[in-house]
């Protein structure tokens, strides 16, 4: 960020230049930087916008402006250049060219005096000019960065175009080499209603929630209002673009920062810090988009927008949506207001939705929103925890929030362990948690205590947390004083029976400075604990924490029905580390344990783990949920005798079906195998299973079954694995 040193001023080509003002000058298009004369910064008013136009006639970026407040600079003098340059940065990638892609402009070169990169305080908001003529009916012009490091094109969210004065508007965060692009014709698809799908909308940029997404959920609002959402769908995104491969050698960000790692107890914090870190970078800049949450364009045209973006990119993009998006209703009429921000990597005609990655929901593929060409965006193809369906939508780029280092070092700092960490700690004196599973059981649901200390990192005197949240589930329930000695003492609301819930304590500082800043990003020199209470024995050892067998049922029988063994003579309890086979699947995905079915040799074996729950009578709230997985040997047999895995989840009593997927070795009816040992096995990556409402079954037996196989004709292997967060 800028710091009072840095430097602020700007100019158009050449000559003088006043702030507000704008002068004409040579842009011959070359690389040699022009004179400049600099204004003082002290003569601008914080808040106040002030706008730098090129109005030179004879340049190709004729008309370019770049405008911004007091607030994008701390103080001091930054020389600011604006000039324009005739061949685009780089070429357009192959899947741009082959959907029609062209470049439309120009490309615009803004640059400064400073060393390094200067990520500025607020967005700048730039004006560049284009050939509009291009622009088919209903057309949307993409503006594209040119990321230098990547070597690739990244796309930036247009807020508003103008096909009279040929002019388009976005914004961003840093300085670089813009230029603008369209598909010609992909509007008039997506502003005409049709009764059969437009298939030539539909993109796929390959990304996928269950691979590509943080393994934490968005846990509320303890370091910005609304909690994390922007910083967690950043950080996603770029994890994706940039990270994945081959800084993080083809992980996804799902298996990285798992929880339960035996060798570093500290990852909770470590998985944390970073998803606090990324929104609080972005947390004052999501102020701005709530605020600004209706933009010029229309739910065609930001559709539009996403899909053609990554189209020209080849990325997945970040999409924003607000319920009851008049921001000060909250304040002045008592309505909720709220915003969300997803990852959107999928539009899919036929099913007439955009896909997208909800930091609200784990892991879960099938997030979405409707939309139809024409009619604009419907319903959420799951609501998750956001308190209404949301009524505008918005397509940004992190590139408009985020400098090109700043998600470079996050990642390199998660990768240290945060050295320097923000956070203190919390000791809780009440219970005695278990180091290893971070969970505590209970037999007393009705009275549990929590007493102890805060204990503040070094060096925020008079910046120690004063107040803590208590969550459960999630949901905030509590929020308690500490005393000036962080001590706290009270007791939780009634736990449910049977069922582990989730507690995090989230200690901040709560500052009174003002009705927008009450717990905003001071919250940063808080800390925070995360543990999880069992009661009742309903859900014991549901995640094999155990480390055995103990309320499960194992069986082994052969093709055909005979040969029975149990327990099942190939199936285990296994700890963390890779697959043998499939080496980017971890074998456990919680805590220290997990089971798997079969194992990879063949002759005929079938191996079944199934659990009987039963509801308890008295739930007010009741749910199963677990992950599992797939490695399967694929001899390309006929389907009736492929290795296969089976997973279902059914009520005893009436035999309702809870949750049924089975598939064969290279089903077709999956989309997302994964090939290993040259395509002799296929493999199923962790999927997550996520049964809510359960509640209504009181006193009801729920069965959960796990079922792998070998080949039929005895030549082929293939197993599972099955995990739950206890």
């Amino acid at each position: 960020m800028l710091t009072p040193t840095r430097l602020l001023a700007v100019i158009a080509a050449s000559g003088v230049l006043l702030l507000g003002g704008c002068w004409s000058g040579d842009d011959d298009n070359t690389v040699g930087e022009p004179p400049v004369v600099v204004t003082d910064p002290n003569e601008v008013s914080a808040g106040i916008a002030h706008t730098v136009t090129l109005s030179d006639a004879t340049s190709s970026m004729h008309g370019a402006s770049v405008a911004f407040t007091a607030d994008a600079f701390a103080g001091g003098k930054l020389i600011v250049s604006i000039k324009g340059e005739d061949a685009p940065p780089g070429p357009l990638p192959a899947q741009a060219v082959a959907a029609g892609g062209v470049f439309i402009s120009k490309t615009l070169v803004l640059t400064h005096n400073q060393t390094g990169t200067v990520t500025f305080d607020a967005p700048v908001k730039v004006t560049m000019p284009f050939d509009a003529s291009k622009l088919q009916a209903g057309d949307v012009p993409t503006v594209l960065y040119w990321n230098e490091t990547a070597a690739a094109y990244q796309a930036m969210p247009v807020d508003r175009f103008d096909t009279a004065a040929k002019t388009v508007t976005f914004n961003t965060v840093h300085f670089s080499r813009f230029v603008v692009a369209v598909i010609p014709g992909l509007g008039a698809l997506a502003t005409t209603a049709s009764a059969s799908p437009v298939t030539a909308l539909d993109v796929d940029t390959a990304m996928r929630p269950s691979a590509d997404s943080f393994f934490r959920t968005n846990s509320g609002s303890y370091s910005a209002p609304g909690g994390n959402c922007l910083g967690m769908a950043s950080y996603s995104d770029w994890f994706y673009e940039q990270a994945k491969s081959p800084l993080n050698a083809g992980k996804g960000l799902f298996q990285t920062y798992l929880e339960g790692d035996a060798t570093q107890p500290n990852d909770d914090l470590i998985a944390e810090e970073l998803i606090v870190r990324a929104h609080a970078a972005a947390s004052q800049e999501w102020g701005r988009r709530q605020m600004q949450a209706n933009t010029g364009l229309t739910d065609d045209q930001v559709a539009i927008s996403l899909i053609q973006a990554m189209k020209l990119t080849g990325q997945p993009q970040l999409f924003l949506m607000w319920g009851n998006p008049n921001w000060w209703q909250q304040y002045v009429q008592g309505k909720s207001s709220w915003g969300h921000a997803v990852v959107a990597y999928k539009y899919d005609a036929t099913a007439g939705a955009f896909a997208f990655y909800d930091p609200n929901i784990r892991g879960d593929d099938s997030a979405g929103v409707r939309y139809a060409p024409g009619s604009g965006f419907g319903t959420l193809l799951k609501q998750g925890s956001l308190p209404t369906e949301p009524e505008v939508f918005g397509f940004d780029s992190l590139n408009s929030i985020y400098g090109p280092a700043d998600m470079k070092a996050l990642f390199d700092g998660a990768a240290a362990g945060w050295s320097e960490g923000q956070f203190g700690r919390i000791d809780i004196t009440s219970l005695t948690i278990d180091s290893a599973t971070r969970s505590v059981r209970v037999t007393d649901r009705a009275n549990v205590k929590l007493a102890g200390t805060v204990v503040s990192v070094g060096g925020q005197a008079g910046k120690e947390p004063n107040v803590m949240d208590v969550f459960v589930a999630g949901a905030k329930v509590n929020t308690q004083p500490l005393t000036a000695a962080g001590g706290f003492d009270f007791m939780l609301p009634e736990l449910a029976d049977g069922v582990t819930s989730d507690i995090q304590l989230v200690a901040r500082r709560e500052e009174t400075s003002g009705i927008f800043f009450t717990r905003r990003t001071k919250s940063l020199y808080g800390t925070f604990s995360r543990f999880k209470i069992r009661t009742g024995t309903a859900l014991q050892n549901w995640g094999f924490e155990e480390g055995t067998f103990n309320l499960w049922d194992s069986i082994r029988f052969l093709w055909g029905g005979s040969g029975q063994v149990t327990p099942s003579d190939k199936s285990v309890i296994v700890t963390p580390g890779q697959d043998p086979i499939a080496s980017s699947i971890p074998m456990v995905l919680f805590g220290q344990y997990a089971a798997r079915v079969n194992n990879q040799d063949n002759n005929l074996h079938i191996s079944r783990l199934t659990r009987e729950v039963q509801v308890p009578s008295d739930a007010t709230a009741f749910a199963l949920s677990f992950n599992w997985a797939a490695v399967l040997e694929d001899p390309q047999h006929d389907p009736d005798d492929q290795p296969y895995v089976d997973i279902s989840v059914t009520v005893k009593s009436t035999g309702e079906v809870l949750y049924a997927r089975r598939y064969y070795s290279n089903d077709p009816a999956y989309p997302g195998w994964q090939s290993f040992q040259g395509g002799q096995w296929k493999v199923i990556d962790w999927q997550p299973v996520n049964l809510l409402g359960l509640e209504r079954l009181h006193g009801e037996t729920v069965v959960v079954k796990v079922e792998a196989a070998d080949c039929a004709l005895s030549g082929h292997g293939g197993y599972a694995y099955i995990d739950a967060d206890e």
